[in-house]
């Protein structure tokens, strides 16, 4: 699990499932590739969860909002491609 830890975030919500021996947890930003990608390899699959769902916040930031749900969504889909170099966008597609 990759979490941001922002100001809905609690690690004590996390106690129960840190007992089980597959859960890792890395605190990171999912529009930052570089942990992104340290934590995708080894998994089949990716789910997003990081989101900006307080209507409130999302009115009053929408850039936020656009950022977690948009650009944090793309780069869960581009991630296991992403490779460091200048551009640091998405490697070559397969």
């Amino acid at each position: 699990m990759l979490d941001k830890l922002t100001y809905v975030g609690n690690l004590a919500n996390l106690d129960p499932p840190a007992d089980q021996e597959r859960f890792t947890f890395a605190r990171g930003d999912i529009c930052d590739a570089p942990p992104l990608a340290s934590v995708i390899p080894g998994h089949g699959a990716v789910i997003n969860f990081a989101a900006e769902t307080h209507v409130d916040r999302s009115i009053a930031s929408a850039s936020d909002f656009v950022t977690a749900n948009v650009a944090g969504s793309r780069w869960c889909c581009w991630t296991p491609a992403w490779r460091p170099g200048p551009s640091r966008g998405p490697g070559p597609h397969r």
